[in-house]
């Protein structure tokens, strides 16, 4: 299956590993240029526009979150050093683990916390509706910082390894863990978002979904941009489902159907039983074959899910300012 993928993109450099960035820098600019060209002319556009710096668009704040990071991105500037001064747990503000086997995210559940993706996405809308205070508002974020926080984090929740999580024992057979205390890394296991499950060649799970899957997407599609990508992607009028109502109240939604696009990420795959070779996030590992036709299904599924959530962060800031 590596080698297929390999010999689709056509670039070796892929085929290496690449540290954890969900979707990469080409999907979540994706993500932002399908909202940059659905909230043109709006409301939401004057107000986005209000918030960001000169030179500035949603497609290019959408790697924000995942350059205060480190050195990805060149040299941290003085707005990113005061957030992660201020912000110590920052990198875990982007995912959730559930168990992939639940159905909806529930607050205080098997890999859920107070600071994950869904809470911290709710915090975001409610700091850029113009709520304030410790309850709404525990991480003291900044409109400004709001906004870029949710420009990565919507294109996050769609990267179903960033929300369902495969809980494995010693063998490599799938558990569901009921209480937080059964993780307890002797009978059973996190894989950390598919991070500590390796295709052939040691390739993590959760990157192959972040790097080959979506450069295999845009280049079966001929698009050499994200802002192309984009493009095209909107060009197929893609069916979407939207949302009602408070647009703080959408994270949990988008965590439950992150779920039902996790379990497809986890079929057919076969686990085989762990070895103690460790990742970047995990201090062991297990070997996993994908199927033969995984690259193909798995891009398509990729195209899919960068387009709902390019469609649905527009909604969401054409909801929270009409």
């Amino acid at each position: 299956m590596r080698r297929l993928v390999c010999a689709a993109l056509g670039a070796a450099a892929l085929c290496a590993s690449n540290p954890a960035l969900a979707w990469g820098f080409d999907g979540h600019r994706t993500v932002g240029a399908i909202a940059d060209q659905l909230i043109r002319g709006s409301n939401a556009e004057k107000q986005v526009k209000a918030l960001l710096l000169p030179g500035e668009n949603l497609e290019k704040i959408a790697v924000w979150m995942d350059c205060v990071k480190g050195s990805a991105c060149g040299p941290q500037t003085q707005e990113m050093q005061d957030y992660v001064q201020a912000n110590p747990r920052h990198a875990e503000y982007h995912y959730t683990n559930l168990p992939l086997q639940a159905l909806e995210y529930q607050q205080g559940a098997v890999g859920a916390q107070g600071h994950d993706i869904v809470q911290s996405m709710r915090q975001a809308v409610w700091v850029l509706q113009g709520k304030d205070g410790a309850a709404v508002n525990p991480h003291q974020l900044t409109r400004r910082q709001a906004l870029l926080l949710l420009a990565h984090l919507v294109g996050d929740m769609h990267q179903p390894l960033h929300v369902g999580n495969a809980y494995l024992d010693q063998q490599g057979a799938y558990v569901l863990p009921i209480k937080p205390e059964q993780v307890d890394d002797v009978t059973v296991f996190s894989t950390a978002g598919g991070n500590a499950l390796l295709l052939e060649g040691n390739r993590s799970l959760h990157n192959y979904w972040d790097y080959p899957l979506v450069q295999y997407a845009m280049k079966r599609s001929a698009a050499p941009t994200p802002e192309q990508y984009a493009r095209l992607v909107l060009a197929a009028r893609p069916a979407v489902a939207q949302f009602d109502g408070d647009p703080a109240e959408w994270a949990p939604l988008l965590a439950a159907e992150a779920l039902a696009v996790s379990k497809r990420a986890h079929a057919g795959l076969k686990v085989g039983p762990m070895q103690a070779v460790p990742t970047r996030e995990t201090k062991v590992s297990w070997p996993v074959t994908a199927p033969d036709d995984y690259a193909v299904t798995s891009s398509a599924q990729v195209k899919e899910q960068l387009a709902r959530a390019g469609i649905r962060f527009a909604a969401m800031l054409q909801a929270i300012w009409p």
